[in-house]
């Protein structure tokens, strides 16, 4: 017998095999197994998926290829520098959010800096001023002199639901590669666990939590969902994310006006839940007033400790949160309606818009 012979006998019997394998423990395995005495068949078989790549597998776990998801997010990240005749340092991340060069970082990233030197993803520098803080959270606004940049779009955090993957983009000192983290979110924006917690009108502080572990070198990075559109940005070195929620109102007001406008209101509230309001003996759920601001916009509209804030401007503040609601108009005049001793009243509030 000649060895090409020989060769092609073994092919054929590997391939034959291999099919015969497949065949035998789909097929024939199953139903043999449920005939009397022959159970201990099933333990023959596999049920163990085939995983042709990692790529792949990557692909049907998840219902997205996680890995051009995020080169689709790196091209939209960039690095923040301060660099000197005798050091360079890496402060930390930012967002870029349009083309011709305004980018969203966090306080913690620029510090006291007016200028700095921002990386894009393809390795290509420029300077960068600091225009802009939030004076109601930790959001810095940063531009730099080009065009043509790829942009990050903004997606609701409030349609983010418990055990839904985010992803999160940190720093780097290479082009095209960045530290990530992956997780859950664990909390929405809607769940607070204390019902005791008391928020600020003045400073943003609703935000969700998650498993992924944002340490410091994640600071002014997007968290993005399985669309690769942005639901927030680690705001601080502690991991907080300040949500795109309160960051489209201040790109809108930034992009109008040449810097980020907050309305104030200078009282301190507890969120009431619907179910809530119940175990209290109240007849809605809202924003109650737990603390007001002397000489501030609330107390000048003769809102009062234990008032519960339900409606502004016809929206409800349960439904949408009253930090959302309330950022989300600059009117100089805003309609309140409020529970007072459990009755309704309207009331005009006229916040200090700056």
């Amino acid at each position: 017998m000649s060895k090409k012979l020989l060769l092609q006998i073994l092919i054929i019997s590997f391939i034959v095999g291999a099919f015969g394998s497949i065949f035998f423990d789909r097929v024939v395995l199953p139903p043999l197994s449920t005939f009397p005495g022959l159970s201990w068949l099933s333990r023959l078989r596999s049920d163990t998926p085939i995983v042709i790549t990692r790529k792949e597998e990557v692909r049907l776990n998840e219902g997205v290829n996680l890995i051009e998801l995020t080169k689709q997010a790196q091209g939209f990240t960039v690095s923040i520098f301060n660099v000197s005749e005798s050091s360079t340092e890496l402060l930390g991340s930012g967002i870029i959010l349009s083309s011709d060069g305004l980018i969203f970082t966090a306080k913690a990233v620029v510090g006291s800096q007016s200028e700095v030197t921002v990386v894009l993803n393809d390795g290509s520098n420029y300077p960068g001023l600091v225009r802009a803080l939030d004076p109601n959270s930790e959001l810095a606004v940063v531009t730099i002199p080009t065009n043509n940049l790829p942009i990050a779009q903004f997606e609701k955090v409030a349609d983010l639901v418990v055990a839904q993957r985010v992803l999160a983009l940190g720093k780097t000192t290479e082009p095209f590669t960045r530290k990530f983290a992956s997780g859950f979110v664990t909390k929405t924006v809607f769940n607070n666990p204390d019902p005791n917690k008391v928020f600020s009108s003045d400073f943003l502080g609703s935000t969700i939590l998650t498993d992924a572990p944002l340490s410091n070198d994640f600071a002014g990075g997007p968290v993005f969902n399985l669309n690769g559109r942005v639901v927030g940005m680690v705001a601080d070195t502690g991991g907080k994310i300040l949500i795109s929620e309160s960051l489209d109102p201040a790109l809108k007001t930034y992009l109008a006006e040449g810097k980020i406008v907050r309305p104030k209101l200078g009282l301190n509230y507890i969120n009431i839940t619907d179910s809530l309001a119940k175990l209290l003996g109240l007849n809605f759920g809202g924003a109650r007033v737990v603390q007001i601001q002397r000489g501030g916009a609330a107390s000048l509209a003769g809102l009062k400790v234990n008032d519960v804030v339900v409606e502004i401007e016809g929206q409800s503040v349960v439904e949408k949160n009253f930090e959302f609601v309330f950022n989300s108009n600059l009117s100089e005049n805003m309609r309140f309606v409020i529970l007072r001793d459990n009755e309704r009243e309207e009331i005009i509030v006229n916040p200090v818009i700056e």
